[in-house]
């Protein structure tokens, strides 16, 4: 077994994301581990803002999760559209490799907190609009999408006894499952050979 070139992973998601990043990682050296028959390195940092990736560093895949914006409740869909348009393009101008954008499980079990401002319904329509949005930007963008929300849903919040905050045991390792199965679709073309990516 030969080392490989170690995969460069920065991603912006909220520290209670950690779990699903961190099992990410893991799946994904398992997966190019079985497959090619040599050994990988992922590392994989969190970010509090698109700002604070470091792109001197090529990271091979940058990680946005919409998550973070459910709870921005200064800011319009109006403003965050618009500032995430603005880091996208920061991001693919200063030669990020493949950049994805992270849905929001769309089930919330109940207000958040005393000082919650959205009733449930509210909250699940602002994390509906975020779902919409990422999709649009990856069609006017170009950049890939993660879609937590529709993995999850296909299974169900009871059985994976969480919301769109993602906690609990099962729900990170699953929204982890479908982290790399996206950018195993589509993300590492130039890195990973064709032949491994299929297997």
């Amino acid at each position: 077994m030969e080392l490989s070139t170690p995969l460069f992973i920065e991603a912006v998601m909220g520290e209670a994301e950690r779990p699903v990043l961190d099992a990410a990682s893991e799946q994904l050296c398992e997966c190019l581990n079985a497959a090619s028959g040599d050994t990988w390195a992922v590392q994989a940092r969190l970010r509090e803002s698109p700002e604070a990736i470091d792109l001197s560093a090529r990271p091979s895949i940058v990680i946005l999760s919409l998550a973070t914006e459910v709870a921005r409740e200064n800011e319009s869909m109006a403003q965050i559209e618009a500032r995430l348009r603005r880091n996208i393009s920061s991001l693919l101008e200063g030669g990020a490799g493949s950049v994805f954008l992270c849905t929001v499980f769309r089930f919330v079990a109940r207000a958040t907190g005393a000082h919650d401002r959205y009733s449930v319904p509210e909250r699940v329509e602002r994390i509906r609009r975020l779902n919409l949005l990422a999709a649009q930007l990856s069609h006017d963008m170009g950049v890939g999408v993660i879609d937590i929300d529709r993995t999850l849903a296909h299974i169900g919040a009871r059985a994976l006894g969480t919301d769109y905050r993602l906690a609990g045991r099962i729900g990170p390792e699953v929204a982890a499952h479908a982290v790399v199965s996206a950018i195993l679709a589509v993300g590492f073309d130039d890195i990973v050979q064709p032949a491994v990516l299929e297997r």
